[in-house]
């Protein structure tokens, strides 16, 4: 067995293999993304669930949601491989140019036709006026891969920044 100062050559290649050198950019997308900054759109995938979840139970999230209480794991469970097994369901994960989960859009389909989006800016970047470029991104998203749709937004009573941005 190979050693390099004093670890396994295998250890190292392991330990090689979960880094990518871009720490310091993420750290700095974390401190600096701001309003304008492009966001990239990519499919929820089944490793999001714990951080969908998350994001969900946060108390901001949570303040603002129709249904005010904690979600249970169970239930998260449930309602995010429904999520994930159903065509009809676009889900989206938004992440600043170095990776870093930003938010996430979802359009699920009403009875009338339309799609009702919901969506949300991660705790770690909410109040940088991030909100409408992630829904701008999720709907040119959505649009390139489902077409065009009738779409409608939601809002609580009093959540004034998301009403300000459907409107915008």
């Amino acid at each position: 067995l190979a050693v390099t100062q004093g670890f396994p050559c295998d250890h190292i290649k392991a330990m090689m293999a979960t880094v990518d050198g871009l720490g310091a950019e993420r750290v700095c997308d974390a401190l600096t993304v701001r309003a304008g900054q492009p966001l990239t759109l990519r499919s929820v995938r089944p490793d999001d669930k714990e951080m969908v979840l998350e994001w969900a139970n946060n108390a901001g999230t949570r303040s603002q949601a129709f249904h005010p209480s904690p979600i249970s794991q169970q239930d998260h469970e449930r309602w995010f491989a429904a999520r994930l097994g159903d065509p009809s369901v676009a889900f989206y994960i938004a992440e600043t140019k170095h990776g870093i989960p930003a938010g996430q859009a979802r359009f699920e389909p009403a009875s009338d036709g339309a799609r009702e989006i919901s969506y949300l800016v991660a705790p770690l970047f909410r109040g940088r006026g991030l909100g409408l470029s992630l829904l701008r991104e999720a709907l040119t998203a959505f649009s390139s891969d489902h077409g065009a749709a009738p779409m409608r937004g939601l809002v609580k009573a009093g959540n004034r920044a998301s009403a300000r941005i459907f409107r915008a």
